[in-house]
């Protein structure tokens, strides 16, 4: 019976992981940007004011290193990206530059009105609910994590 209710909750997980991945492509679709996905999510990870190592980048967003460089590379050419070299001359840091800072506010900006637009079709009840669950879920990741 446990087994069953777990398999349920990870069914019920990944399909809330679907869905909310469905929401943050359908957010940062349409732009007008130059951009593809693996840009955008970079630029979202780096914010403004925040420097990463292209290791931590490849971490964080789950590419490989390759992807990581690559993509750098891409936002470099744009003028969105600065590298930086470390201290350990092997290490190498990914920080906005002015540019990449304004595309970061547009981005977040366009994906906070397109999430808007979507939980404005839920009820009061539904979003208090909704909250409750993402709470809860998130307290009890923390724990286990």
């Amino acid at each position: 019976m446990a087994n069953e209710i777990n398999q349920e909750l990870l069914e019920q997980y990944l399909s809330l992981k679907k869905s909310l991945t469905k929401l943050y492509r359908l957010a940062i679709s349409g732009a007008d940007y130059d951009l593809n996905h693996s840009e955008i999510l970079m630029i979202m990870k780096l914010e403004p004011d925040r420097e990463l190592t292209l290791s931590k980048l490849s971490e964080i967003t789950g590419f490989s290193n390759t992807m990581v460089t690559f993509t750098v590379d891409s936002l470099e050419e744009k003028g969105l990206v600065k590298r930086i070299r470390g201290n350990d001359r092997r290490i190498y840091y990914a920080k906005l530059t002015e540019k990449g800072k304004e595309k970061y506010v547009e981005l977040k900006e366009r994906m906070r009105n397109r999430i808007n637009e979507a939980f404005d079709r839920l009820s009061p009840e539904e979003k208090e609910q909704f909250s409750r669950c993402v709470n809860s879920i998130s307290s009890l990741l923390d724990k286990i994590t």
